[in-house]
């Protein structure tokens, strides 16, 4: 018998939380991808969305998930919040620019 099958765990796991995935994790992963594309939309700047993302990661996972009715609501409304506070952020930092604004393109296939 190996060593895997007499545990009956993926050695790569933490002890005592084999197969257990947090309900907060598991619906800020169901939701990432329209996340992804809120921050984008608002933002036209892949590295500035995933940033959007961690903080709302950040936010999101010390929220009492009893309180909220609605998660996919919840997380759109913590990603625009976060987008527009990062376009105020931006918009006080950034120079003016003279040509014309183009979001930065994304790959869409691989």
């Amino acid at each position: 018998m190996t060593e895997r099958s007499e545990r009956g765990a993926d050695p790569a796991e933490p002890p005592g939380r084999a197969g257990h995935v947090d309900p907060a994790t598991q619906a800020f992963v169901a939701h990432r991808n329209l996340l992804f594309t809120v921050a984008y939309e608002m933002l036209g700047s892949a590295a500035d969305a995933e940033d959007v993302l961690q903080e709302t990661w950040l936010r999101w996972a010390d929220v009492d998930l009893g309180t909220v009715r609605e998660e996919r609501a919840y997380l759109v409304r913590i990603v625009t919040r976060q987008a527009l506070d990062r376009l105020r952020a931006l918009g006080r930092r950034r120079e003016s620019y003279v040509g014309p604004w183009l979001p930065e393109p994304l790959l869409t296939a691989p």
